[in-house]
């Protein structure tokens, strides 16, 4: 599920200045990574994004520390596998749903939020956190995906819009929406199965 390539130590510059330069643990762990779900490859830059950008075109991938999305997925992790309440799913049951339901946000804070602070952590703030709970932060990239996992029974969604262009208009993502669903013990062995290959 979660695949990375790490980079040779030697291409990897130190971190400090003048005589302080160190190879702390954390930048050991730069690699290129990506997520597979199925027949997507999610964080590969898109043909156009690499041509402008002159990229590696042999590791198309998010070029970053893999401990980061390490700690990003232990951070939501508990989020992810609690399962949401079957009335609350219905409202994004369907990815057409789910992106509905963000028009909806926007629409509510546009159209008709009476600006007060109460009815705005009331109300918008109440709806988006159980989103904003199973979002997966990609603060740290150019144009970052929002990647989203959402339990339902004994699957788990994970959906993704990644439809951001750099100044040029040219798309960052290779695939710029989707859903993967996949069998809830499935994920977790998958999951675990790349947090074990990282370790060894």
């Amino acid at each position: 599920m979660l695949k990375f390539v790490l980079k040779n130590p030697f291409e990897i510059s130190p971190w400090g200045e003048g005589n302080n330069l160190m190879l702390h643990w954390f930048g050991l762990t730069d690699s290129y990574y990506w997520f597979d779900f199925g027949d997507v490859e999610l964080l590969r830059y898109s043909d156009g994004f690499v041509n402008q950008y002159k990229l590696n075109k042999n590791l198309p991938y998010n070029d970053y520390q893999f401990a980061r999305v390490f700690w990003d997925l232990t951070d939501i992790i508990l989020n992810v596998l609690n399962p949401i309440p079957e009335s609350v799913f219905d409202n994004i049951r369907t990815f057409g749903d789910f992106e509905s339901y963000f028009r909806s946000l926007s629409d509510w804070v546009e159209n008709q939020w009476n600006e007060s602070d109460e009815d705005f952590e009331n109300i918008y703030l109440q709806a988006r956190k159980w989103i904003h709970d199973r979002r997966l932060d990609f603060g740290y990239l150019i144009g970052p995906p929002n990647l989203y996992f959402f339990k339902n029974k004994d699957k788990i969604y994970i959906r993704w819009i990644a439809d951001y262009k750099d100044e040029n208009g040219i798309y960052i993502w290779e695939t710029m929406k989707g859903e993967y669903v996949i069998e809830f013990d499935k994920f977790i062995s998958e999951l675990q199965l790349s947090i074990k290959n990282f370790c060894n």
